[in-house]
């Protein structure tokens, strides 16, 4: 829709070659941005050297807004790439946040935090979660026609926010399991149209704390099995387009 993001890079050290590659980030839409990370051909050259840049992967990520790195466990001494012999995939994690604005209906906007690991073949994802969100609407929009032609209801805007902070805790010892950690407020608000000020009807604190798993590959909260009925997904908060999943399918 022609809407341009910042394009953003970062130095980071994923994968075995030596030195650090680069990841570089840009927006193609509003709602779709891509990331690219890049291996430098020119780090061992000598003098005179020709450097550039070597495409290792391009990933689907979102409007991205932010780029950082995260290490979960450090390098050996001497150690100068990120995937050495016996170092694990998730020891450094790219994190990426994209912004979603769908502020049109129930106008609501979302930051998604996801995780990035260099598996020895392409960038993989091992953790996302919504870690910013609001949403604003009127239940006079779900009101019978009659109702809402009187105007009944027309101020009752109502407010659904969380806001988290992730904490990246590195595995303490051998044979530890490195976690992802979400501290998250959620609120549920009232307009108040006389003071012209949201005023909050129930708000909570969550902790949730993703662990590393071997079998999924990726840090999870825990398994579950989809009942009878099925259910539905979608690729973030206030997508319009959602996928069906079976019954009887294990998620994690």
């Amino acid at each position: 829709d022609g809407k341009a993001g910042p394009m953003l890079s970062l130095d980071i050290d994923l994968t075995a070659d030596p030195g650090p590659e680069v990841v570089s980030s840009r927006w193609t839409s509003s709602q779709d941005g891509v990331i690219e990370l890049y291996a430098r051909n020119g780090s061992s050259a000598g003098a005179g050297g020709q450097a550039g840049y070597r495409l290792l992967d391009r990933v689907e990520a979102g409007p991205v807004v932010e780029l950082s790195c995260a290490t979960l466990l450090r390098q050996p001494e001497g150690g100068s790439s990120a995937v050495q012999s016996g170092m694990p995939v998730w020891g450094t994690l790219l994190v990426v946040a994209a912004e979603y604005d769908q502020r049109v209906g129930a106008m609501s906007k979302s930051r998604v935090t996801t995780a990035y690991a260099w598996d020895g073949r392409r960038l993989a994802e091992v953790w996302s979660a919504t870690t910013c969100s609001e949403a604003v609407w009127n239940p006079a929009w779900d009101a019978p026609k009659e109702t809402e032609a009187a105007g009944a209801g027309s101020a009752d805007w109502m407010r659904l926010t969380s806001l988290s902070k992730v904490d990246f805790v590195a595995s303490s010892q051998a044979g530890s399991r490195p976690s992802i950690v979400l501290r998250s407020s959620h609120k549920y608000e009232s307009y108040n149209e006389d003071a012209d000020v949201f005023t909050t009807i129930k708000s909570r604190e969550v902790v949730q704390t993703y662990y590393w798993n071997d079998k999924w590959s990726a840090f999870i909260l825990s398994e579950a099995t989809v009942g009878q009925s099925g259910a539905s997904g979608m690729e973030y908060p206030g997508a319009v387009s959602r996928f069906n999943i079976a019954a009887g399918t294990v998620l994690a």
